[in-house]
């Protein structure tokens, strides 16, 4: 039984050997990787975020970090995070794209529901 990608035609593969099977398509595997680096490209390139997870399992980019950073080396040191509810998503994709989009202006974050 052939399968074919929805996004580009092409047959796509058979993996985990489990029933339903699950099926992969190497094409949209290497856009997701290329969209995946360009958004650490971005956190890479930015001063005084962090990337939290809290304990329910969201992620959250924060924008007020202060911390006092030694020049010499790595040390262990205490952080003061601002963490804004309303940038908290479930993904790190969902939160560096939101992040993405605050940061350059394109579209403020919407309020969620709990």
């Amino acid at each position: 039984m052939s399968v074919e990608c929805d996004t580009h035609g092409t047959d796509m593969f058979s993996v985990g050997g489990g029933w339903p099977p699950d099926y992969w398509c190497p094409l949209c595997e290497v856009e997701t990787l290329r969209v995946d680096k360009a958004r650490l490209d971005w956190f890479e390139e930015q001063f005084g975020l962090a990337l939290v997870n809290d304990d329910d399992g969201r992620w959250v980019v924060a924008k007020s970090v202060m911390w006092n950073l030694p020049d010499d080396g790595p040390y262990d040191m205490a952080a003061t995070l601002f963490i804004e509810k309303r940038f908290s998503r479930w993904s790190v994709r969902e939160v560096l794209d939101e992040a993405m989009a605050y940061e350059e202006n394109i579209a403020p974050a919407p309020e969620q529901e709990e």
